[in-house]
C-alpha cells in the first residue's frame, strides 16, 4: 500500500570542521523525524603526560547537551564566548542539566569559541572548540528538513 504525500526519512550525516551531524529527516513536511544530534570532538587533549579524547554532543531531537569521552568525566564547565559558564556532572558522561539545554544551544548558536574544562578522577583538561562546524551542520538541517 503507498500512501500519497508522506516522504519516506531519510538518515542524514555530513561533517563540518571537527562537528559530525546525525539526523532522520523525513515526513511531508520534511522535518526532523527521530534522533538528532551533532557531535563535536576535541581529541588529544594533553595536560601533563595524561592523554584524553572527549566528544560534546548537541542532541536536537531530544534536547540534550552532554561531554563524554576517555576518561571518563566526572565533571565539565563549559563557556561560549564571554558568556555564563555552564557545569555538569556524572559518573560515565557529563549530562549538563536539562533546565539549562536551551541556553547552552542558543549561546552555541550565537558563539564561535567554546572552552570546555573536563575533571575526570585523576586528571584536569582544558580544551577550546570552534563553533563553525557546529553552525554550518545545523545549518544543514535545517535546510535538509524545509
Amino acid at each position: 500500500m503507498i500512501f500519497a504525500g508522506v516522504a519516506a526519512a531519510d538518515d542524514v550525516t555530513f561533517q563540518a570542521d571537527n562537528w559530525t551531524a546525525d539526523c532522520r529527516i523525513g515526513g511531508q513536511p520534511r522535518a526532523i523525524d527521530g534522533d538528532c544530534a551533532v557531535t563535536g570532538v576535541f581529541q588529544d587533549v594533553d595536560v601533563g603526560s595524561a592523554a584524553g579524547a572527549f566528544a560534546l554532543l548537541v542532541a536536537l531531537n531530544p534536547a540534550a547537551v552532554a561531554i563524554v569521552g576517555q576518561p571518563a568525566p566526572r565533571e565539565a564547565r563549559l563557556r561560549v564566548d564571554a558568556g555564563p559558564a555552564f557545569r555538569c556532572t556524572g559518573r560515565r558522561h557529563c549530562i549538563f542539566p536539562a533546565a539549562e539545554t536551551k541556553k547552552i544551544i542558543r549561546e552555541l548558536r550565537r558563539g564561535s569559541l567554546i572552552l570546555i574544562d573536563v575533571a575526570t578522577a585523576q586528571h584536569a583538561y582544558r580544551a577550546s572548540l570552534s563553533t563553525r562546524g557546529l553552525r554550518a551542520s545545523l545549518a544543514k538541517i535545517s535546510a535538509e528538513a524545509d
